[in-house]
């Protein structure tokens, strides 16, 4: 891989993708369907390389990725309620079968604050993914939840819940 900053216009090799979920969701879910878009607004610098297919993102070549996703969650409508929430990196390399690579939960302690105000938390994970074909390596993204008052949400106008990509070296 090589990647020359001398000369401005040159992109050989570096593949950085920048990925944001539009809408809101409640409960247990893999974000899939078509709510997810490349960021386009303030320029966000980004070269592409990875494809999305419904909330399935696949790897233009080989190489060693650092994958990070960050989930904007939030309760609503409750003060009661202990809450807990998770974002997940799930991988394939069979095209198939998706483990749990990277898991960080969130815990809004003795629930809301308030039954008309949302209480918002966040989760990061990140992983190193080793991509040796590109035909069978696949990655998704999900939020843990359970007890009934939790979403997470998306914006099409920056980033909230989101996926970074970034090729750092070869496979």
């Amino acid at each position: 891989m090589a990647i020359h900053y001398g000369n401005s216009t040159s992109q050989k090799g570096l593949i950085a993708d920048l990925w944001r979920y539009t809408a809101a969701h409640q409960g247990n879910t893999l974000l899939t369907a078509n709510n997810w878009e490349r960021a386009d607004t303030y320029s966000p610098g980004i070269v592409g390389g990875i494809n999305n297919s419904s909330g399935t993102f696949s790897f233009s070549e080989t190489g060693i990725y650092y994958i990070s996703f960050t989930a904007y969650l939030y309760i609503n409508n409750t003060t009661s309620k202990s809450q807990r929430c998770s974002a997940n990196i799930r991988i394939t390399t069979d095209n198939s079968n998706y483990g749990h690579a990277a898991s960080v939960p969130c815990h809004f302690g003795g629930g809301g604050y308030s039954t008309g105000l949302n209480t918002d938390n966040s989760a990061s994970c990140e992983y190193l993914l080793d991509v040796t074909e590109t035909t069978n390596t696949k990655v998704r993204f999900e939020c843990g939840m359970g007890q009934g008052f939790e979403y997470v949400g998306g914006w099409s106008g920056g980033n909230t819940t989101y996926a970074y990509f970034q090729k750092v070296g070869d496979t």
